[in-house]
Order: C-alpha cells, then sequence, then structure tokens
C-alpha cells in the first residue's frame, strides 16, 4: 500500500471535525457492544482513545491508518473491534503470565490457552487407574 491511499493528519483532522453528535452516539454505542473483556472503563474512554491513536498514526506513529478510499466511520467502527481484540489478547496474555508466574511454571500447565486451571476428565480417569 503505497502512502498516497493513505489520509495525512490534516484530512483526519477534518474528517473527525466533521463527524456529527450522532456519529459520536453510533460509536460510543459500538464501543458498549464490545468493550467487554478489555482495559476500557468506559465507551466513551474507548472512542477517545480511538480519535487519539486516529491521529497519532495518521503521524507516522504504530497503528491502524486511515485509507481514503474507505468511509471514514467504516474505519473508526472497525478499529473499534479491533482495539478491543488487541486489548483482550493483551489482557489474556498478562493473565497467563500472572498465573504461570505465581506456579512456578512456564510451559502452560498452570493456565491452559483455553482456560482450564484443572486436569481433563480423560488425566484424571488415568490418574485413578494409576493408583489402583
Amino acid at each position: 500500500m503505497a502512502d498516497s491511499d493513505l489520509a495525512t493528519p490534516e484530512e483526519v483532522a477534518l474528517a473527525v471535525k466533521q463527524l456529527t453528535d450522532m456519529d459520536y452516539v453510533r460509536l460510543r454505542a459500538a464501543a458498549g457492544l464490545v468493550i467487554g473483556g478489555t482495559d476500557f472503563s468506559t465507551p466513551e474512554e474507548l472512542v477517545s482513545d480511538l480519535i487519539t491513536q486516529t491521529f497519532l498514526s495518521a503521524n507516522g506513529e504504530p497503528g491502524r491508518r486511515w485509507k481514503r478510499k474507505v468511509n471514514f466511520m467504516a474505519f473508526l467502527h472497525m478499529t473499534i473491534k479491533g482495539m478491543c481484540s488487541d486489548q483482550r489478547k493483551s489482557v489474556k496474555r498478562k493473565l497467563t503470565l500472572m498465573v504461570e508466574d505465581m506456579a512456578g511454571t512456564s510451559d502452560g500447565e498452570a493456565f491452559d490457552i483455553t482456560g482450564e486451571s484443572h486436569p481433563s476428565v480423560g488425566e484424571d480417569l488415568i490418574e485413578a487407574s494409576d493408583l489402583e
């Protein structure tokens, strides 16, 4: 993708300035639907971070960049979903590392990626049969 396909900081500023009150209502509603399991406290916080990250990435910082050919509201909606998905993965990874650190292991034994922290039924049966 060529840089010429990406919006400039000035174009992002203009697009944000043109957002209506109803656009913000829609963004907060979308944020409220996907915010669960993230570090964001409120939909308003997520929307604020969304706008900030959009400006920063347009200025060359890492992040999702708005392509001119994509409707700005569609870009914002998809970015909200992506930010929450990234947050959930980050939170799950931090939790896994914390539990493994507390258990003194690093091989996933203490906290399986599926969220199971106990042996499977099959493992229980094998262990029980070994004891007999």
